[in-house]
């Protein structure tokens, strides 16, 4: 749902990893963005598009994103890392 309503704003999707093994965690979200600019877009995207891509991706609506998402995580950590070249 989260990568359909990137599409629906235009946002690359996130990469998702499943566990396979070993791990404690079910599976990551990896973003990547070109700086911390592109991360912050959204704020541009105007709130018509950001309501009518959540609820096409199969959320309440642009608000509900965020509190939804938390009901699926026991734990959850945001990291902000460079690129490694």
């Amino acid at each position: 749902m989260e990568n359909a309503y990137f599409d629906g704003i235009g946002r690359k999707q996130n990469l998702i990893f499943t566990r396979d093994q070993g791990a404690s965690w079910d599976l990551f979200t990896l973003g990547c963005y070109k700086d911390m600019d592109q991360w912050a877009a959204s704020t541009v995207i105007s709130g018509a598009k950001k309501e009518e891509a959540a609820i096409k991706a199969g959320f309440k609506g642009a608000d509900h994103i965020g509190p939804y998402m938390r009901t699926l995580i026991l734990l959850h950590r945001d990291t902000i890392g460079v690129a490694i070249k």
